[in-house]
């Protein structure tokens, strides 16, 4: 059936999905200008072959028609802040067929490790004057609304990149999206995810480090005095070559350097630097 639905969606779907993605793009843009709503932008995609079939391979999806698949075209709005969203939600709502059984919200969720993911997540039908202006088995096709913050989009593209890092560790820098520098020369900013049962690799430095830790549980070791659990490592400054507490960067001399380790104990630990 996977092979059957993936053959079916590049003949029949796919060659129709840019103009209709292209149609909902720009009813979108007037819709926004006309409520004269500031965001920081608004991106639409249509599911490559390559992706759907990955999806289709999900053992926790089951779909019995390829339209059952609702992110063959999907949008994503980002805002500045989360007053914003509300408000794009309200004209969402009024100009399109929303799906509520399906659409979720996901922006007051608890989970600190879900932080990237939250967001208000629509299903929608085509509006009835864009299902006239194509064939009658492109009309029963969905497509999805993300609306998020910028901050909740940034995290979100930074966890989605940490876990794609093979092995039991990684370590991801922020770049900037034109020229793929560090976002600051003085201050670095990286994510890091550290596998449950795990140890990071032994590392000494020269410069502070200020973790936040996004989820999870562990502690750190530097030398074999100190030991720091992941809730005390919260938004604490920490030498990485010492281990002691800091108020602020400090620079001891190279032979006083001693190794730093962080060994998760529960769940995969996510930190960012």
């Amino acid at each position: 059936m996977r092979t059957s639905f993936l053959e079916e969606y590049e003949r029949d779907l796919f060659p129709y999905l840019p103009w209709v993605k292209d149609q909902l793009e720009e009813k979108f843009q007037g819709l926004i200008e006309g409520k004269n709503l500031e965001i920081h932008f608004l991106n639409g995609r249509i599911k490559a072959p390559e992706s759907l079939e990955k999806k289709l391979a999900r053992p926790d999806r089951s779909y019995q028609n390829l339209t059952d698949v609702t992110d063959l075209i999907a949008f994503r709005v980002v805002t500045f802040s989360e007053d914003v969203i509300p408000q794009v939600a309200r004209f969402v709502e009024k100009a399109f067929d929303v799906d509520f059984a399906n659409s979720v919200n996901k922006l007051h969720q608890e989970d600190s490790q879900k932080f990237g993911y939250r967001s208000l997540h629509y299903v929608c039908s085509l509006p009835k004057p864009l299902q006239k202006k194509v064939p009658k088995h492109v009309r029963t096709i969905k497509f999805e609304v993300q609306i998020r913050t910028i901050l909740q989009h940034a995290w979100a593209e930074m966890e989605h990149a940490l876990r794609a890092e093979p092995g039991a560790y990684a370590l991801v820098p922020y770049l900037q999206r034109v020229g793929g520098q560090p976002i600051s020369r003085t201050l670095g900013a990286y994510a890091e995810r550290i596998d449950a049962g795990t140890v990071s690799p032994v590392r000494q430095s020269t410069v502070s480090h200020v973790y936040v830790v996004r989820s999870g549980r562990g502690r750190t070791v530097a030398g074999s005095k100190t030991s720091m659990s992941a809730k005390h490592l919260n938004n604490t400054a920490l030498p990485s070559i010492t281990g002691l507490l800091a108020r602020a960067p400090t620079f001891p001399k190279p032979n006083t350097a001693v190794p730093l380790v962080i060994t998760p104990t529960k769940l995969p630990l996510l930190v960012y630097v």
